[in-house]
């Protein structure tokens, strides 16, 4: 089989090793592989987001050296094999219109949702789900929509010359990225999306999972790699059950696993709110990011009955506004805690305007596991949390979608009258042996693995860096993290006209 193996992201981030660990493999596997990488043909991407020259050619650089270890036969194309003037005036003559974030999720080239792709890069960088659109945003913004042009002619012209039978880049949502998936998709390519899992389960090191045709995050397929996973395992159903519980177990007591960070560590065990009334009916809600499910894609909140978690959130309460027999509790995710927008102060009128629930801050000390344990009932909005809830035997009402929606594990209410009878009822829990598929497909997941070319190296400050083994001084994340804050600081410093990454909330 032929390769095409898209190398997009900068050296110094894990996920170039990724994919540079892939074209390895596949070589060595006996498939034609052609690498087709970023050269400063494109001067923006992630990582160099305000398109500095001292980190582009430094990126360029440290590329050209990593080059060296790659076995023989791997052909390498640059960007700018297929680029010439007259592409470069084309793409800067380019004008977009757009006056909203709708619009701007509309903008589409050549079959290739650029809108998005800019847009999810722009969110994952400032948080801003509703940035104000004035000059300096255009002027930022088209940047990166007219590389996301530049990309997809270039691919074109690379998917022209090199035929191959299967093109691969990393996770695919991100404007550097978002081309190589929808273009190729489009024209009838076989084309996979890769992840890596830090560490996969009960294994050691850095494995690279591949998605076939859809994004990471995509609800159906990950529902039925879950399936998989569970039905063609070698192993006992206890002993299946077993891993899959140690997920659960884990978390609650604070431990990172299956490559989770854990968000309540700090949170001190059995706290719960002040006036916790044991006589009513409490109600826990749990929020998640919601810039990182509007970053993801409109999957999250496309077959859901509120366009925001705020919109929901609100309308229950006023539901049960005259009902001094219940309270809600709603917790917000501790990953919020940083966020200065209004999206997330708005959270915290609710508190003003209604009488029926508190409002508990991301950097609260109290216990999410208590609160769960002690709730008459959970909501979500597609938390990880709330897979644990039904894990743990509680009633759980799932209000958006998530990587875990289709499991059989929560109440999905489809109008305003059935959410309106779920919250007020007796609710019973749901059988927990999905969930412990869940767990067991995120600790032990055996399907679709192709790179396993890490080591743990070491351990600084309580943080594992990784070795990467074809280099391992070198190529170690921890080599690499020194240099993201060098790099970060001649950014700082460097003397030439910086891009500006506009942050004005509209």
């Amino acid at each position: 089989m032929k390769h095409l193996v898209h190398l997009g992201f900068p050296s110094w981030v894990i996920d170039n090793f990724v994919m540079y660990d892939v074209a390895v493999k596949l070589a060595q596997s006996g498939d034609e592989v052609h690498l087709f990488y970023c050269d400063r043909t494109v001067p923006i991407c992630f990582s160099n987001p305000t398109a500095e020259t001292a980190v582009c050619g430094w990126c360029h650089w440290y590329r050209d050296k990593m080059k060296q270890s790659l076995p023989a036969g791997i052909k390498v194309h640059t960007f700018q094999e297929y680029y010439d003037r007259d592409l470069g005036e084309q793409m800067a003559e380019l004008e977009f219109k757009y006056n909203s974030v709708a619009e701007i999720k509309a903008l589409v080239y050549k079959n290739v949702k650029i809108g998005y792709g800019a847009l999810s890069t722009y969110i994952s960088q400032t948080r801003n789900l509703n940035p104000l659109i004035d000059a300096k945003f255009r002027i930022f913004f088209d940047t990166y929509l007219r590389a996301e042009c530049l990309l997809t002619e270039l691919l074109a012209r690379a998917l022209k010359h090199i035929k191959p039978d299967c093109v691969s880049t990393y996770n695919g949502r991100f404007f550097e990225t978002r081309p190589l998936y929808d273009y190729t998709k489009s024209l009838g390519y076989q084309m996979r999306c890769y992840e890596n899992s830090i560490p996969l389960g009960l294994k050691k090191g850095i494995y690279s999972v591949f998605f076939d045709n859809a994004l990471p995050h995509n609800v159906a397929y990950n529902a039925a790699l879950l399936e998989k996973n569970w039905t063609e395992s070698p192993l006992r159903d206890d002993e299946k059950r077993a891993i899959g519980e140690s997920f659960f177990i884990g978390r609650s007591r604070g431990a990172m696993v299956g490559g989770n960070a854990s968000f309540t560590a700090k949170q001190v065990k059995g706290r719960l709110p002040e006036g916790w009334n044991p006589a009513k009916k409490n109600i826990v809600i749990f929020n998640s990011s919601e810039d990182e499910f509007v970053a993801i894609g409109d999957e999250h909140y496309e077959h859901t009955l509120f366009p925001s978690q705020l919109v929901g959130i609100r309308k229950i309460l006023e539901l049960f506004s005259a009902r001094p027999d219940m309270h809600f509790y709603l917790r917000l995710h501790p990953n919020m805690k940083n966020i200065r927008y209004k999206y997330h102060y708005d959270l915290y009128e609710l508190a003003k305007q209604f009488k029926n629930i508190s409002v508990i801050p991301p950097q609260s000390r109290i216990s999410s596991y208590a609160l769960m344990n002690r709730a008459e009932k959970i909501i979500v909005f597609g938390s990880t949390i709330g897979v644990e809830s039904a894990y743990w035997g509680k009633p759980v009402i799932l209000l958006a979608e998530s990587f875990y929606s289709t499991l059989d594990l929560f109440y999905k209410p489809k109008s305003l009258e059935e959410l309106k009878v779920l919250v007020d009822s007796d609710l019973p829990p749901k059988n927990n042996l999905p969930a412990i598929k869940q767990g067991f497909y995120v600790m032990n997941f055996s399907g679709n693995i192709l790179v396993t070319n890490y080591d743990i190296g070491a351990t600084v400050i309580k943080k594992k860096y990784f070795f990467f083994k074809y280099r391992p001084i070198r190529y170690s994340t921890l080599y690499l993290a020194i240099i993201k804050v060098a790099l970060i600081a001649l950014r700082k410093i460097y003397p030439g006209r910086h891009l500006r990454i506009p942050t004005r909330e509209a």
